[in-house]
């Protein structure tokens, strides 16, 4: 843990989940005066006196992986780097999220775009079929953390996304008969899920997570093809379309425009 690694696009570091609530503990604290939107109330939040109870060696252990990691400086002080990175991934008006399922595992990935810069959040979780749906039945102690110009945003997000080069082409293939979706999908070997949000500046309450004024979602499941799946027109159902390897590439761009289109213009109103 507290590792670096160069990704081509991408700065990769990989701590420990306790390492990194320490991480945005500091820069809450460094924040917490700040004149625009800040993590505050952060500091008088459940999540901050949990946090703050934990056992007191293993704060010690995870501020010697931060200082490991270059993340603070020999007397614990958080680097600006990191402050931003945390500011990024709290306001960035422009985010990411991305669920990968397969089987009992699912992999979460959290973008925040700003300014130009990137930050990406992943962790994994352990899940199996419940009463309600899915429920969570453990949480990997590592999140890996990615640096990265908005431009790259596809590669932070690729990285964790399953092998789609053997897809086969898309061209040509009829959609599937409804009676055979069900089995489609039980057969498929994994889902993605990804919402594109985005949230104007000043939009977002201070220290809470708010609704997004923009919010687009689509799904593919991964079977011996890529489908796309949708809902049907009154929201009940669902229908398969087969499409290339490259359609949730090219469909992350097409949100990421849509969402900048919106912030765009909502800037222009307030102009």
């Amino acid at each position: 843990m507290g590792e670096s690694r160069t990704d081509v696009d991408l700065n990769v570091f990989e701590i420990t989940g306790v390492a990194w609530a320490l991480t945005v503990h500091k820069a809450a604290k460094a924040l917490a005066h700040g004149s625009e939107a800040d993590l505050s109330a952060y500091l008088d939040s459940i999540h901050a006196r949990a946090f703050l109870a934990l056992d007191p060696e293993a704060l010690e252990i995870a501020e010697a992986e931060l200082r490991q990691a270059g993340i603070v400086d020999a007397d614990g002080a958080i680097s600006r780097q990191w402050v931003l990175a945390v500011w990024i991934s709290a306001f960035g008006p422009l985010r990411v999220a991305a669920v990968v399922q397969a089987g009992e595992t699912s992999v979460h990935t959290e973008l925040a775009l700003s300014a130009g810069r990137g930050v990406g959040l992943t962790y994994v979780r352990q899940i199996r079929p419940g009463a309600g749906g899915i429920d969570v039945t453990g949480n990997s102690n590592a999140v890996e953390i990615a640096f990265f110009a908005e431009e790259n945003a596809w590669a932070a997000l690729k990285r964790h996304l399953p092998d789609l080069a053997e897809v086969p082409e898309a061209t040509g293939l009829a959609n599937p008969p409804a009676a055979g979706l069900s089995e489609i999908v039980a057969r498929a070997r994994y889902t993605i899920h990804l919402d594109v949000s985005a949230y104007p500046s000043g939009s977002r309450p201070t220290g809470r997570v708010a609704a997004p004024d923009y919010l687009s979602r689509d799904v593919w499941a991964l079977a011996e093809r890529l489908y796309s799946v949708t809902t049907g027109p009154s929201g009940e159902g669902f229908a398969l379309t087969p499409v290339a390897s490259d359609a949730i590439g090219h469909g992350l761009a097409w949100r990421l425009l849509g969402a900048r289109e919106y912030l765009a213009s909502v800037a222009g109103q307030v102009a």
